[in-house]
């Protein structure tokens, strides 16, 4: 079983992809509050409306860009002491094709 160490990652490749993520997240929690507003309320005011489907993406994604930023920032500065993390893959059945020749 081949191993692989991870030693460090793109910080501004897992905040992009975490902010993203977090946007996600965001606009479906906007929905279930918004829905559980009306239901517990009858109605639904726009502001209400505006709050959950507008505020609550424009503060999780800056904040999921921030917090994931400092996680790749702290996980590159701890792997160069810790050996980053090690990847233990399965070889297919398959070899694997030759290096290209040039």
């Amino acid at each position: 079983m081949p191993r692989m160490r991870l030693k460090r990652v793109s910080v501004m490749g897992v905040a992009t992809w975490h902010a993203l993520y977090s946007f996600i997240f965001a606009i479906f929690l906007g929905i279930v509050y918004s829905t559980f507003a009306y239901l517990r309320a009858g109605n639904l005011q726009t502001t209400t409306l505006l709050y959950f489907l507008l505020a609550i993406p424009l503060v999780y994604t800056p904040l999921g860009f921030i917090a994931y930023a400092l996680v790749a920032l702290i996980y590159n500065s701890l792997a160069k002491t810790t050996h980053g993390i090690i990847l233990e893959l399965d070889q297919d059945q398959h070899d694997p094709p030759p290096p290209p020749t040039n």
